[in-house]
């Protein structure tokens, strides 16, 4: 929801899509769905990331640049550029080991690894546990998990771009 959208439209694709990973077999009784949007820890850990990510690592993000350019930069809002920081902090609140990907994602993953190893660094070291912090890691550096099948998933109204998908 970085950029404008249709509310009516977007409930419907979070159910689709809710339903779609139980038709492809996800199983509810050892998986659990949710909409992101609706736990706060997500925002709540996405703006302390925030506080510790460089703005200069977020101006190099390929999607953010793209997009940018396509809609103008009076047309782009601040959550484009710090939407890479919520995507860390869904990966890290569950403090993964793998995270699956797609070729076009590494560039996100690999931010949220700088983000992990940054704060890490910053308040999770021996430095912090002199001040009286537990010391030791914060959150695990998660690893990419690229499937040999569809680590591109290709748009299916045009085979030549890639899918859009919406975050919610």
């Amino acid at each position: 929801i970085t950029l404008p959208y249709d509310a009516p439209e977007l409930s419907k694709a979070t159910r689709s899509t809710a339903a779609i990973y139980l038709a492809c077999g996800i199983d509810s009784s050892k998986a659990s769905i949710f909409v992101q949007s609706h736990v706060r820890a997500h925002i709540e850990l996405m703006w302390l990331l925030s506080s510790s990510t460089p703005i200069g690592w977020l101006n190099k993000m390929i999607q953010f640049k793209e997009k940018s350019r396509k809609a103008g930069n009076e047309n782009v809002g601040v959550a484009l550029l710090t939407y890479p920081v919520l995507m860390a902090s869904d990966i890290l609140l569950y403090q993964s080991d793998l995270v699956p990907v797609g070729e076009d994602q590494t560039q996100h993953l690999e931010l949220t690894r700088e983000i992990s190893e940054r704060v890490n660094n910053l308040y999770g070291g021996r430095k912090w546990k002199k001040l009286g912090g537990r010391g030791g890691s914060l959150f695990k550096v998660p690893e990419a998990l690229i499937p040999p099948a569809g680590a591109r998933v290709m748009s299916l109204t045009d085979g030549l771009s890639k899918v859009s998908f919406l975050l919610v």
